[in-house]
């Protein structure tokens, strides 16, 4: 409550500084403004502004083509903005919904996942159990082909995906063609407030006492929801470990990270200090509530898409050796953000401070303020082992790098996806495949027991043996650039032969690729079809079956000694 309170303030403080005060105005009006310099803020404030308006009230009535007012002062704050920090965004009174989806997880729609489909159509890639979409009878696969009477069988996703969202209990009637069937399906029903859960996923891993936790997003429901799923594993059995899964997990509100970390550390420590250029965005946060499980054994997983909360999180427990962290380097986002109110309903959101976890490490990978010549932003930490970086320490002394993200204290070599891999599984003829197979099995094996057979696979890669199926590496088209390069700088008639063997072995060859990377293509296969018969919970639980992070922890837990070494390493 503290810390809202600091950001509502310094809301009106921003607002102080943003509108002259009613004397300066009529001072500017009269042309008395002899007290003021050119240096003074107030007075450079009222030029930009002048300026600004000037600016649009001559393009809109002089310029070749007709112009929209809206859209110039539209333009007008993302070029301010895009000089700053790509976490810097305004959203106008009409885009508000983005704007609650980021902080609370709702918004009014379907629950569907649409992707591109065969001849510019749009497809339903995925629906979420117990959301409207699957309740009237939405399949994955489904073409669509009007939305409440428009038109859409020749669209895109975004256009898609914004008719298919709307006021929760607002109608919604949707024309659809289903494989297999002759006829168009015709649904109407209402749309929802659809709720982005925080926790997709919790269990006890097989055969032990492990918990598993798998963190998404950090929304205003992430601890509520938390708390739930612990308390419904404690229900199970007597824990004497758990993951906390925070790979892939972008981060979120503050707060919630507070609510998470009251379970672990002691009532009053501290988790990350906030320092702003301004006094009134500069706070420390601590945990506020005595722990419930201080002496339970932890394991955090993290990747390089563990971003901002996610890293405060880890890194917090990190530097109090509460938590072993496996995996890969994080993200690195180190910087806070705030809202502010604008005129006519709009908001701002900017970035404010910098947090810095207990040992006073900032994770902030990239520099902001200082960019290259081309614009581009500079990275903080340059390319240069962790260890080169500045030291800090957790507090049993441990080491740890001020290198931009949270480095893991068990590194887990992440498998390289394949091209192939991602060709399919963004291909309409794997929901095709999916849709077909769906209907021809009515159940399947469990989500961790489920295998595509050799002949199965066999007949998908026949289907995506045909031109419609897109397989365009990026590696010949930079051998073509090296090619002109090598030409314009006199070297092709030497180089010729290499780049002809080179082109060669470069070469698209579906049916090729689909049998060396076999395995990790079967996996987008089965995730297809699990979806159908499983939904989210299932395609989770057919991951973990070979994820190697969860492996790790696993063994890391169930052997104490080593878990206390990582963390209290001998002197």
């Amino acid at each position: 409550m503290k810390n809202r309170a600091v950001f509502a303030l310094c809301g009106l403080l921003f607002l102080s500084v943003a509108y002259p005060s009613s004397s300066l105005k009529a001072q500017l009006v009269s042309g008395d403004t002899g007290q003021f310099t050119s240096e003074d803020p107030y007075m450079e404030y009222v030029k930009g502004v002048e300026t600004f308006g000037n600016l649009i009230r001559d393009l809109k009535l002089y310029y070749i083509d007709s112009l929209s007012t809206q859209d110039l002062y539209k333009n007008g704050i993302r070029g301010i903005l895009s000089g700053l920090d790509p976490y810097c965004e305004y959203y106008s009174a009409q885009e508000e919904e983005a704007l609650r989806l980021i902080t609370t997880g709702e918004y009014g729609g379907v629950g569907a996942v649409v992707m591109p489909g065969a001849d510019s159509s749009v497809m339903v890639a995925r629906v979420f159990k117990g959301k409207p979409a699957q309740l009237a009878g939405v399949r994955p696969g489904d073409v669509i082909m009007k939305i409440d009477g428009k038109d859409f069988s020749k669209s895109d996703v975004q256009s898609v995906s914004e008719a298919l969202k709307g006021n929760p209990e607002k109608q919604i009637s949707l024309e659809l063609l289903r494989r297999g069937e002759s006829k168009p399906v015709f649904l109407k029903f209402l749309r929802k407030r659809i709720q982005i859960e925080p926790i997709t996923y919790f269990d006890v891993r097989p055969h032990s006492r492990i918990g598993y936790i798998s963190i998404d997003t950090f929304n205003d429901k992430t601890v509520s929801a938390f708390d739930a799923a612990l308390s419904e594993l404690k229900q199970k059995t007597e824990l004497e470990g758990l993951i906390i899964d925070l790979r892939g997990n972008g981060g979120g509100l503050m707060a919630q990270a507070v609510g998470i970390l009251n379970h672990f550390l002691p009532n009053g420590t501290e988790i990350a200090s906030l320092r702003g250029r301004n006094n009134r965005v500069s706070s420390v946060y601590r945990t506020n509530a005595e722990p419930t499980d201080l002496h339970l054994p932890v394991v955090v997983l993290i990747n390089s898409e563990t971003a901002s909360t996610s890293e405060l999180l880890a890194g917090a427990l990190q530097d109090h050796d509460r938590a072993v962290i496996v995996g890969r380097k994080s993200f690195g986002k180190g910087i806070v953000q705030m809202t502010s109110e604008m005129p006519y309903g709009g908001k701002l959101k900017f970035t404010v401070s910098r947090y810095h976890i207990p040992s006073g490490r900032c994770v902030q990978r990239i520099d902001y303020s200082t960019r290259s010549a081309d614009g581009r932003e500079m990275k903080t930490q340059k390319q240069q082992p962790d260890s080169l970086h500045r030291a800090f320490y957790t507090k049993s002394g441990r080491i740890q790098h001020e290198a931009g993200g949270i480095s893991p204290d068990l590194e887990v070599e992440a498998d390289s996806a394949k091209a192939i891999s991602y060709f399919v599984a963004g291909s309409y003829l794997l929901q095709d495949y999916a849709t077909d197979y769906h209907r021809k099995h009515k159940t399947i094996a469990q989500p961790h027991l489920f295998t595509l057979s050799d002949q199965e696979y066999e007949e998908l890669v026949q289907r995506l043996s045909v031109p419609e199926f897109k397989y365009e590496l990026r590696s010949p088209v930079y051998l073509e650039r090296l090619r002109e390069w090598a030409e314009s700088e006199g070297f092709l008639p030497e180089a010729s032969g290499a780049f002809d063997s080179l082109s060669q072995l470069l070469k698209p060859d579906k049916e090729r690729d689909l049998r060396r990377y076999k395995d990790q293509v079967k996996e987008s296969v089965e995730e297809a079809i699990i979806s159908r018969y499983y939904f989210e919970d299932g395609l989770i639980q057919h991951r973990l079956r070979r994820d190697k992070d969860v492996e790790t922890a696993m063994r890391l837990l169930v052997n104490p000694e080593q878990y206390r070494n990582l963390l209290h390493p001998a002197k």
